[in-house]
């Protein structure tokens, strides 16, 4: 029996370098009578567990620092200052952060939200979405080009979008906040005519 233990750890150690703690604990938490692989397993299992939580550790660390060069940068620029009162330190956002803050919310107003955004639910009519986007605009026009590919639209033609597909309430309301209600006309096909084709 004590031989067993000895060729099983012997074995273990000769497979890979393992360190000596995790062999020790997998050894001495391990029930009576566990084979080779058994310890093999619980020792992958002990290792599998000391890396993730490893990496969580890390990932921290990084965040963490991350945190604290921002706010380096921060107070650097005069954006925040740090007070002291009672032996806490609080942080405090200047005049100047404040206006780089607006500068900031403005800025994200204008961003184009992500084309995955919008849910597409299906009309019963054709919707024909057709725009003249000026050149000066380009990433906002390649912005409503993928989404309405994204909500099952089809390019009839330069220009010309053609689906079964509602335009959502979202959807429309990003088209007036972005500025574009003025270049784009949206029209809803109840005859098929000379689409028919399409049909």
């Amino acid at each position: 029996m004590r031989g067993d233990l000895i060729l099983d750890i012997l074995q273990t150690l000769a497979d890979s370098a393992r360190a000596t703690g995790d062999v020790l604990e997998v050894i001495l938490t391990s029930p009576y009578g566990t084979s080779r692989r058994g310890f093999e397993y619980r020792l992958s299992q002990l290792e599998h567990a000391r890396a993730k939580k490893s990496l969580v550790r890390d990932r921290h660390r990084a965040a963490d620092q991350k945190f604290y060069t921002m706010l380096y940068y921060l107070k650097k620029q005069g954006f925040v200052r740090e007070e002291s009162k009672s032996r806490n330190k609080l942080l405090r956002i200047t005049q100047s952060g404040k206006k780089k803050l607006l500068g900031l919310l403005a800025k994200g107003k204008k961003r184009l939200p992500s084309a995955q955004n919008y849910k597409a639910m299906p009309s019963p009519n054709w919707v024909m979405v057709v725009f003249d986007i000026p050149e000066k605009v380009k990433q906002k026009r390649a912005w409503l080009r993928s989404v309405l590919r994204e909500l099952g639209f089809r390019l009839v033609q330069k220009s010309v979008w053609l689906g079964k597909v509602k335009l959502p309430a979202d959807f429309l309301a990003d088209i007036h906040r972005l500025g574009l209600a003025e270049h784009i006309e949206i029209f809803e096909i109840t005859k098929s005519g000379s689409l028919s084709h399409l049909v």
